[in-house]
């Protein structure tokens, strides 16, 4: 949690009460974020480094830790905490409000994670029963779901193109992941029932394959909270959203290049993909080849 990294990650959700306590800090490296705006949850990267401040947030928060820390100082609504050891592969939760102030150093690149209470407590009412999340701080525990899911996501922010349905799709599920871990909850929620409403989003993604889809468009077209969506597809169909649209996205450009003579560019462009480049990528990793021999290869 680097200081000048956090201070812009929660401008627009938490007040700084003491930052910095002894003199700002430079970061480094900056701070990569992403919002799915439809959930009302903001995901944001930080990199290693040093922590000196004190905030009562206006949201929830959570932070996910998949390496560790070296802790100085943990003080939460004036209780001293830092005895308590630094726990890798971690995840706390801090309810909005809380009196949280901390002095430490990051080893490695770590996840914050911030939930509008309003959406927040409506989603956890739909796929919790209404069983109500912690009003109070919870010390970092081990989850390795919840840190799989943040490393990844964490990873592809890092990337030159983020793909906006990829992003979303690790967004909700380090929410959903949280907010079980709020509430005291181990079991799984039903997706019975939603195959209908699954086949409209399959017919939407095929004749969108050219835009932009975000994962708000694909829960909008089912009905469905976009987390009770991820779930549902994925259950229905083995994939998660992001897997579906990419494994569709490379059939019809194979079939663009294997029939048509338009530059890789505009077939690119007419599949989806961010650009040339990604397209290229994400041939190689799945077929083995790029475009332009894939083409060569079907013409002999």
């Amino acid at each position: 949690m680097c200081r000048a990294a956090w201070e812009k990650g929660m401008t627009a959700t938490a007040k700084v009460l003491d930052v910095p306590i002894d003199g700002p800090p430079v970061s480094q490296t900056p701070t990569l974020e992403h919002s799915c705006e439809v959930s009302g949850f903001r995901a944001v990267a930080l990199p290693p480094g040093d922590v000196e401040l004190a905030v009562q947030p206006r949201w929830h928060a959570v932070n996910i830790m998949p390496t560790t820390c070296r802790l100085d100082l943990l003080k939460v609504a004036g209780e001293d905490l830092t005895h308590l050891p630094p726990v890798p592969e971690s995840m706390s939760w801090m309810p909005r409000g809380a009196d949280l102030r901390i002095v430490c150093e990051n080893l490695g690149w770590e996840l914050i994670l911030e939930l509008d209470p309003d959406r927040t407590e409506a989603l956890a009412d739909e796929t919790l029963g209404g069983r109500p999340l912690s009003e109070e701080f919870v010390y970092w525990r081990r989850d390795a779901v919840a840190v799989a899911a943040a490393s990844l996501l964490i990873e592809h922010l890092r990337q030159p193109v983020v793909d906006r349905l990829y992003a979303e799709g690790l967004i909700l599920a380090t929410a959903a992941r949280a907010l079980r871990f709020a509430a005291g909850v181990t079991d799984e929620p039903s997706t019975r029932g939603t195959d209908g409403r699954l086949l409209r989003v399959v017919d939407y993604i095929h004749a969108n394959l050219d835009a932009s889809v975000a994962m708000a468009d694909l829960a909008t077209v089912a009905g469905m909270s976009p987390w009770q969506f991820a779930r549902a597809f994925k259950a229905e169909t083995g994939q998660s959203p992001h897997q579906y649209v990419l494994e569709r996205r490379v059939d019809y450009a194979r079939e663009l290049l294997a029939f048509d003579d338009m530059p890789l560019a505009q077939v690119a462009a007419a599949s989806g993909f961010a650009s040339q480049s990604h397209m290229t990528d994400v041939f190689r990793v799945r077929l083995g080849v790029s475009p332009g021999r894939y083409r060569r290869q079907t013409k002999t």
